[in-house]
């Protein structure tokens, strides 16, 4: 969930890089920023799971998208899916941006989820609001990444992620 639905490529684009040869989950998205790209629709995700029993779904929705339908506090009868589905997890990205409204909340408080993950590269009303306790709240800097590359054991049987 993103209030930005551009950077669905960007996600698109990271999950056939790093995850979509390893495990049964498949993208699905209808946003129009992925048009003429092989993003699943929910209609061709439901198809696909006649011939693969064990495919899971990380499904890309927009903010706007989600709070337009009834199902969610808005007014348009679209993605009823959404709410009749139980959720792994949510995953709000950029989460600093949007989310902050009564409205949002409504909508979030609909989806059925046993965990949500909060995105944000810049975090810092809901640090500052005490939105998340200690404990909640996990850093990876740009700094972090270089030292997690240069330690990466290059006698590792995997493939060095960073």
């Amino acid at each position: 969930m993103t209030n930005r639905p551009a950077i669905a490529n960007s996600w698109f684009d990271d999950f056939h890089k790093f995850i979509a040869g390893t495990t049964s989950y498949k993208f699905v998205s209808e946003s129009d920023s992925l048009k003429g790209r092989p993003a699943l629709s929910r209609e061709d995700f439901h198809k696909l799971l006649f011939t693969e029993e064990d495919a899971k779904e990380i499904a890309f929705l927009s903010l706007q998208d989600l709070k337009g339908s009834k199902y969610f506090g808005g007014a348009y009868d679209k993605l009823q899916w959404v709410a009749k589905t139980q959720w792994d997890l949510l995953v709000i990205d950029e989460a600093h941006e949007g989310v902050d409204t009564e409205k949002t909340d409504v909508a979030f408080h609909q989806i059925q989820r046993n965990f949500t993950l909060h995105l944000s590269g810049t975090p810092f009303k809901a640090l500052a609001r005490g939105k998340f306790s200690e404990n909640q709240i996990y850093n990876w800097s740009y700094a972090d990444e270089q030292a997690a590359k240069q330690d990466w054991l290059s006698s590792s049987e995997q493939e060095n992620p960073y």
